[in-house]
């Protein structure tokens, strides 16, 4: 794997150089989401690695949508990459390219595939190239409009890994499979997944190609357990992280159709009165507004609170705009599958915060967003 990336940024570096000039082989991007988790991550090094075996005549790249610098927040991608022996300068992130270049190729020499999303925000600098998106892979609901010249495979899985799974089951031989994409997809999936568990998002077809993986792999489900835990392990690491590294830990923003309002929602791996009391969350949260040109920020703790014979989980709100934090905070609370209540009992006190309880345990940052994305459509 880890030479698999190494040739492919060398000759991405060496056939960007020369465009304009020569005729070089066509490039075929693979590209994740903007959260650059574990999943995304995966999706588009094993979707690369598989169409590099299928069409060798083009130059298929892995990219992370992701600025160089924040990809040490992403531990469990680092944790699983170390262990795999994939070292940090052989992976190619969007933000480090010239877009600027890959406008002047024709359609024939450049080709993207989105994974793990389907839909380009228009603060992405991704957007420059949004004409070159020839096929999505996505696992989530559709929530815009897709140009029906994509080639779209966009089923509600676990896992956007258990769709390229499928793919890689499908078109190569058990001769042709590495150890390295089997840990990959596998690490993916039960993480996706909670290990698999009932009344999480897994789905028969995630589970279908877990046992196939398996037993390819001549692995067990002790071995599953071990690989869950370890990256479970390293995805709540947060040892050593200043506040403003755990609101960019595990983000995920969202805008209005004009761009002129932006949320982040950030899933906190701490819980969220230790969060709060950080001497330094409070210039966090404003600085990461200002540099992220944000006009809300909306937290969600990782794990629940037992109070009193009941668990929840704690939300955040924060916005300065007084009507448009209560109208974020009352679309939330409306939304009744997510039985999200004011939290009258919270000791913290913030400037422009509202704190709520959400006890839907269950529900995740996934059921979240399109709550306040309808908000922002209309």
């Amino acid at each position: 794997m880890n030479s698999f990336l190494s040739s492919t940024k060398a000759a991405l570096t060496e056939l960007t150089s020369q465009f304009g000039k020569c005729k070089h082989k066509p490039i075929h991007l693979a590209i994740g989401n903007q959260a650059c988790d574990l999943d995304s991550c995966v999706s588009a090094v094993s979707y690369a690695w598989m169409k590099s075996k299928l069409t060798p005549g083009i130059l298929h790249v892995p990219v992370m949508n992701l600025e160089r610098n924040l990809f040490r927040l992403r531990t469990e991608v680092n944790y699983i990459f170390k262990e795999l022996s994939v070292e940090p300068e052989h992976i190619v992130f969007l933000y480090n390219l010239n877009l600027s270049l890959f406008k002047k190729l024709s359609k024939d020499d450049l080709t993207i595939t989105l994974l793990d999303h389907h839909f380009i925000q228009t603060s992405n600098p991704l957007i420059e190239l949004k004409s070159y998106v020839t096929e999505i892979i996505d696992h989530r609901p559709i929530t815009h409009d897709i140009p029906s010249t994509i080639e779209t495979n966009i089923y509600q899985v676990g896992s956007c890994s258990t769709l390229i799974t499928e793919r890689i089951l499908h078109h190569l031989t058990r001769d042709q499979l590495i150890p390295e994409i089997i840990t990959l997809t596998l690490g993916a999936i039960l993480v996706d997944t909670d290990n698999l568990t009932a009344g999480s998002k897994v789905t028969p077809r995630d589970v279908h190609v877990v046992e196939q993986m398996l037993q390819i792999s001549n692995r067990n489900k002790r071995d599953l357990n071990a690989l869950y835990t370890s990256l479970t392990k390293a995805k709540f690491f947060i040892e050593g992280l200043n506040a403003q590294d755990m609101l960019l830990k595990d983000p995920k923003i969202i805008e209005n159709p004009s761009n002129t309002f932006r949320v982040m929602f950030s899933t906190l791996h701490q819980d969220q009165k230790s969060f709060f009391q950080r001497e330094d969350a409070k210039n966090a949260i404003l600085s990461n507004l200002e540099t992220q040109n944000l006009q809300s920020w909306i937290s969600l703790s990782s794990a629940s609170i037992d109070h009193e014979g009941y668990k929840y989980k704690p939300i955040a709100v924060h916005c300065p705009n007084d009507e448009q934090r209560e109208r974020i905070t009352t679309a939330l609370i409306e939304a009744e599958s997510l039985d999200i209540r004011l939290d009258t009992d919270s000791s913290e006190r913030f400037n422009y915060c509202i704190f709520l309880r959400m006890y839907n345990c269950k529900a995740t940052r996934k059921q979240l967003l399109p709550v306040v994305e309808n908000l922002l459509q209309s």
